[in-house]
């Protein structure tokens, strides 16, 4: 802006733009695998609790059956 609020045509003009990184695919492609190594840890982690859990139950509901 010149000095008094407005563009002057001498003044230069600079057009910027971003391109996408090189290789940024595999970046997001490395993201996705870690997400799906995670998301199975925390699955395997959940089902083994739920395995125990009903284990545990199994186990309190004959005891109070057979007494």
């Amino acid at each position: 802006l010149g000095a008094h609020g407005v563009f002057a045509d001498s003044e230069p003009l600079i057009e910027v733009a971003l391109a996408p990184p090189v290789g940024g695919s595999a970046g997001f492609a490395n993201f996705a695998k870690q997400e799906a190594s995670m998301e199975a840890s925390a699955l395997q982690s959940l089902s083994g609790a739920y395995q125990s859990a009903i284990a545990s139950a199994k186990q309190q509901i004959d005891a109070a059956i057979k007494g």
